[in-house]
C-alpha cells in the first residue's frame, strides 16, 4: 500500500508544480502608476500610458499600469511596491503628486529606474530621471 501511495503522489506533485509555474503571470518590465485618474482620462495619465505602450511594443518589453486605491501618498507607494513585486524594472510616475513618493521609493528600490514626469526630487539618484516642462511650453504646444 505504501508503494502505491508513493506512485500516486509523485506524479501528482510534478503535475501541480508544472501547472503552477506555467500559469504564473509573466513579469512586467515597465509599469506606469496613475495619479488619481485612469489611463483613458484624456489627461497626462493617458498620454503617458500611450507613450509607455508604444515604447514597450517597439522594444519588445512587457508593460502594465497600476492605479492607486485612493489619492494618498500611501496608496501611491503601495502601487509602486506592487509594480516592483510583479517585476517592474522601470516605473513611470506622471505628475507633480509623485515628487514625494519618488523621493521615498527611489532609495528603497535602487535596482528600479524611475521616470518622474513634470516634477523633480531634491536629491536625485542614479535611478531617477526627472522630466520637467517650462510653463511657457504649454502655449506653444497647443498652438497659442
Amino acid at each position: 500500500m505504501n508503494k502505491f501511495l508513493k506512485l500516486m503522489i509523485i506524479p501528482a506533485a510534478f503535475l501541480t508544480i508544472g501547472m503552477s509555474t506555467s500559469c504564473a503571470p509573466s513579469p512586467k518590465e515597465i509599469a506606469l502608476i496613475t495619479d488619481v485618474g485612469d489611463i483613458n482620462d484624456g489627461s497626462f495619465n493617458q498620454e503617458s500610458w500611450e507613450a509607455v505602450k508604444e515604447y514597450a511594443k517597439d522594444n519588445h518589453k512587457s508593460y502594465d499600469f497600476y492605479r492607486p486605491f485612493n489619492d494618498s501618498e500611501f496608496a501611491r507607494i503601495c502601487s509602486v511596491k506592487q509594480a516592483v513585486a510583479k517585476g517592474a524594472k522601470v516605473i513611470v510616475l506622471p505628475g507633480f503628486k509623485f515628487a514625494s513618493t519618488c523621493a521615498k521609493v527611489m532609495k528603497k528600490y535602487p535596482n528600479v529606474n524611475f521616470l518622474l514626469i513634470d516634477s523633480y526630487v531634491h536629491e536625485p539618484t542614479s535611478n531617477v530621471c526627472c522630466v520637467g516642462f517650462k510653463s511657457e511650453y504649454s502655449g506653444y504646444i497647443t498652438g497659442y
